[in-house]
């Protein structure tokens, strides 16, 4: 039977959802051990728990990856080893040799997607799913985690792609004061990522989704062009959170 890789990720730290030759949690026949693994590797719990909930979902085995040198503990120092590990190409030594991977913070989701194409051209890298260490470690987070998680494997199953998911959203525009002022609630937290809002388009859901392209100047570095995923719930159920910067 021809067999084939797919590699999915997930957001914050890094993980990937490697399936053989069928979806996630089935079975070669006569064979008990599932065809699936989420791999994974987690800084500070958070990939953990999502990886967890891919496994619930897939019944897949679970593979957590180790470091024989930790990253620092701090989230500014983790940033800044990894800058220098993909400017020079060194690379970081496993405790256990597994296949290779990338790591995200705040965004970078499709761009780790393009990676590991590149990495391993013979591939077949799915459409990626992340959730932000925010937000699945704020209350209930885990229910909005394991809800996307499903949505995710559904849009999987579907044969989804990038280019699908974000149909439904209006043309690009000018921005209101309304539009602002939801960007600004949003990206509060983010402030190190230096985002700074040019135009908008929306998406009318279960309250708002907003798409915003924007000048970014992460942590200090040059100016580049970034898109904004912003979602407001409806009147009296929360407030706008930033999705995933990419």
């Amino acid at each position: 039977m021809k067999q084939t890789t797919k590699t999915v990720l997930l957001a914050l730290a890094c993980a990937a959802l490697a399936a053989c030759g069928a979806k996630g949690g089935e079975k070669e026949a006569g064979d008990g051990a599932p065809k699936s693994a989420v791999v994974f590797y987690s800084q500070n719990g958070a990939t953990r728990a999502l990886a967890g909930l891919f496994a619930e979902a897939t019944g897949a085995a679970v593979v957590e990856l180790k470091l024989v040198e930790p990253y620092p503990s701090t989230y500014d120092s983790t940033i800044a080893a990894v800058r220098e590990e993909r400017e020079t190409g060194r690379w970081p030594a496993l405790a256990e040799a597994v296949v290779p991977f990338c790591t995200y913070g705040s965004g970078g989701r499709k761009a780790g997607a393009d990676e590991l194409r590149s990495l391993e051209p013979n591939a077949d890298v799915t459409i990626a799913m992340g959730i932000s260490n925010r937000r699945i470690t704020a209350e209930n987070g885990l229910d909005v985690a394991r809800n996307e998680v499903a949505a995710f494997l559904a849009d999987l199953a579907e044969g989804k792609t990038e280019e699908t998911l974000c149909g439904g959203f209006s043309e690009q525009r000018p921005l209101t004061a309304e539009d602002s002022a939801v960007f600004a609630k949003a990206a509060e937290p983010y402030a190190y990522l230096n985002l700074r809002p040019l135009s908008v388009s929306t998406q009318v859901v279960a309250g708002m989704n907003y798409l915003f392209v924007c000048e970014m100047k992460a942590f200090g570095g040059p100016a580049k062009e970034a898109r904004v995923k912003i979602f407001r719930p409806l009147p009296g159920r929360g407030e706008p959170e930033l999705i995933v910067v990419e």
